[in-house]
């Protein structure tokens, strides 16, 4: 269980392999309202994790509200799980978890909700890699990183079980001075895998841009489990895809006369 928690860590906040199956350009602008923009970050960053270097791509997910004349932005973070892990995750996206799976998600957000756990200090660490890029270079050598306001790992709707969530409130404390953001991170199914997207912006003003990433995500999940065609409703692909892998594991566990 530990092993796999820790496995698990480094893909809640979305450090992962190859990037994703959509193009989030174009998903963007056929997706949200005319007043949200999003602009790519060229090529893939890196980040260290756990002694490895791991890529993700990202870019600037932004609002203008026209009434108040304000502006907000944060940055989308988009990745795929690593393949070790697709076997491990994939069985909680079935619509209808056996006792094993339920176990496994209360074991994980019972890791995720304790502050002493070794799974919040791995996302803290995660966190302080990043530190440079939110504070700048010099603050960031002396931050220290609070975690709060845990949302859990669940599914992010009745209508969208496709799609699991989670996030939280990551306050940086640098010489006094404090810098309150906030995370929500997304899994979902693809062609490829497990495919994550994030949102990491400012605490102050998030609410515009949570609502336009749930939208973006829904339409991010289902281009990437069925590709750019046409598509029928997500929940019957996935219940045929359900209904496909537990014909497998069942012929896995005959044995041979």
């Amino acid at each position: 269980m530990k092993k796999w928690l820790g496995c698990l860590c480094a893909a809640a906040i979305l450090l992962g392999g190859s990037a994703s199956a959509y193009d989030m350009n174009t998903l963007a602008g056929r997706t949200l309202p005319p007043n949200f923009t999003y602009r790519a970050v060229p090529g893939q960053q890196e980040l260290r994790f756990m002694g490895s270097t791991i890529p993700y791509t990202m870019g600037q997910l932004a609002v203008t509200m026209q009434k108040s004349n304000r502006f907000f932005s944060g940055y989308l973070i988009m990745t795929r799980l690593p393949v070790e892990m697709t076997g491990q995750m994939r069985r909680y996206f079935m619509l209808n978890p056996d006792q094993e799976t339920w176990n496994g998600l209360i074991a994980f957000n019972r890791a995720l909700l304790d502050p002493e756990s070794s799974f919040r200090a791995g996302i803290r660490s995660v966190f302080l890699g990043l530190a440079e890029d939110i504070v700048g270079k010099e603050r960031g050598k002396a931050v220290q990183v609070e975690i709060s306001e845990i949302e859990p790992f669940r599914r992010l709707s009745s209508d969208a079980n496709y799609l699991f969530t989670m996030g939280g409130k990551v306050t940086y404390s640098v010489d006094g001075l404090l810098f309150p953001m906030y995370t929500k991170v997304y899994f979902f199914l693809g062609n490829g895998g497990i495919e994550t997207m994030a949102l990491l912006t400012p605490d102050e003003g998030k609410a515009p841009l949570v609502y336009g990433i749930d939208d973006l995500a829904r339409a991010a999940a289902k281009e990437s489990f069925l590709g750019k065609t046409d598509y029928e409703e997500l929940g019957v692909i996935l219940a045929r895809h359900q209904q496909y892998q537990e014909q497998q594991e069942k012929s896995e566990k005959v044995s041979p006369e």
